[in-house]
């Protein structure tokens, strides 16, 4: 999404209910990519053998991550009266 400009691969995407496009693809594509990072860290430290709240820190930073994103990429739609 964020380089690509894929976003009909959003769940509930509707091209006229999008103010900003752009903004939705930069937004949407950086959240996508920092869960991404932040759920690999998790499963190399898992891995490794590191100290479990350490994973478990990582795990509630993907679920607050997932939060964010998802309630944030609603400020792109448009208000419907």
């Amino acid at each position: 999404m964020r380089f690509g400009g894929l976003l009909e691969l959003l769940a509930g995407y509707d091209p006229e209910k999008v103010a900003d496009h752009v903004g939705l693809q930069r937004f949407a594509g950086t959240g996508v990519l920092a869960i991404g990072a932040l759920i690999t860290v998790g499963g190399l430290a898992d891995v490794v053998g590191s100290d479990q709240a350490v994973i478990v820190a990582i795990w509630v930073a993907v679920v607050v991550a997932l939060v964010a994103v998802g309630l944030g990429v609603q400020r792109f739609s448009t208000r419907t009266k």
